[in-house]
């Protein structure tokens, strides 16, 4: 907020201030975090590979011009810095914080959305993983596609589970106690509990 002595005037009395309080609106591309500033940004499979350039048009209406590092892969999730492209640092307007960009890369749907013969010129470029020797004791699985709020959802589901069966678990030990300690002998120490199948 911004205090000025410019209120309102009364002989006898001391000015009093005029407070402004100015409120950040979001911005549709920038997220302001003190003198820099981040940004999401999606690029091809190909540009990830061969390398990218991108505009941003800054806050000034500027175009700033962004290029991946001669013969570097970008990763997906990678972040990249901007030098001096972010906001002005306070006290040194002549002086500006980072531009800090997350890169996303988007792949192709399905395999069907690649060109014919380009899997397989892709398969003889590209490094793969080792193959799996057969044996007797593994087992083959068909991974299935999950967003990331399904994960979420899941995991808080079988936290809320390990919880409750943690407070039957203290409960079951309250009442071991009252009836005389643990059934295992001992002074009504920690128990372990097994979930029958």
């Amino acid at each position: 907020h911004l205090t000025m002595e410019k209120a309102d005037e009364m002989p006898g009395a001391i000015t009093g201030d005029v407070i402004l309080v100015i409120a950040q609106a979001p911005h549709a591309r920038f997220k302001r975090h003190g003198p820099h500033l981040t940004m999401e940004k999606s690029i091809t499979l190909k540009d990830a590979l061969c390398g990218f350039e991108f505009a941003v048009q800054h806050l000034d209406k500027r175009q700033v011009v962004v290029a991946s590092p001669p013969g570097q892969v970008t990763q997906p999730g990678s972040w990249i810095s901007i030098p001096g492209e972010g906001m002005p640092i306070k006290g040194n307007q002549f002086n500006k914080g980072n531009l800090f960009i997350h890169i996303t890369v988007q792949f192709p749907k399905k395999q069907a959305d690649i060109p014919p013969g380009a899997l397989k010129v892709l398969a003889d470029i590209l490094p793969g993983s080792p193959k799996v020797e057969p044996n007797e004791d593994q087992e083959e699985h068909v991974g299935v596609a999950c967003t990331e709020e399904e994960i979420i959802r899941q995991l808080k589901q079988g936290q809320q589970q390990s919880r409750q069966q943690g407070q039957q678990g203290q409960q079951g030990e309250s009442s071991e106690e009252e009836g005389g300690g643990s059934p295992f002998g001992g002074g009504g120490g920690q128990q372990v509990q097994c979930q029958q199948s």
